[in-house]
């Protein structure tokens, strides 16, 4: 996924862009060695890879929107892989597009990748 990227490890893509905006998805995290892995116990299948993540966060200035929800919440946009039938890839974002759009190199040999990968 990340091959032609140039990213490694703790690399920064997409933040220009906003490639994480106002709505993200995610699950469940538990921290190993500094990497990051689904613990399963949302939901998340048991083969789900974490590729990337992003900190994510209520904006309290939505309040009025959320009124029900704790807005001390924090997580992470999740990207990642799992197969079921076939491969299943997430970017946990509504917003990838704005990387697209803004012509991040990053964000567009991502996308080509799984692309190419998934267009077989």
């Amino acid at each position: 996924m990340f091959k032609g990227t140039g990213l490694a490890r703790d690399a920064k893509f997409g933040g220009e862009q906003t490639i994480v905006g106002y709505e993200c998805d995610g699950c469940e995290l538990e921290w190993r060695e500094g990497l990051p892995y689904a613990t399963g116990r949302d939901g998340t299948p048991e083969n789900f890879t974490v590729v990337a993540t992003a900190p994510a966060s209520w904006d309290p200035t939505l309040k009025r929107f959320y009124d029900r929800m704790p807005l001390d919440r924090t997580g992470h946009a999740v990207m990642g892989l799992y197969t079921r039938g076939g491969t299943v890839f997430t970017c946990g974002s509504t917003d990838w597009a704005h990387g697209l759009n803004g012509k991040n190199p990053a964000v567009e040999r991502i996308t080509r990748n799984i692309l190419d990968r998934l267009g077989k």
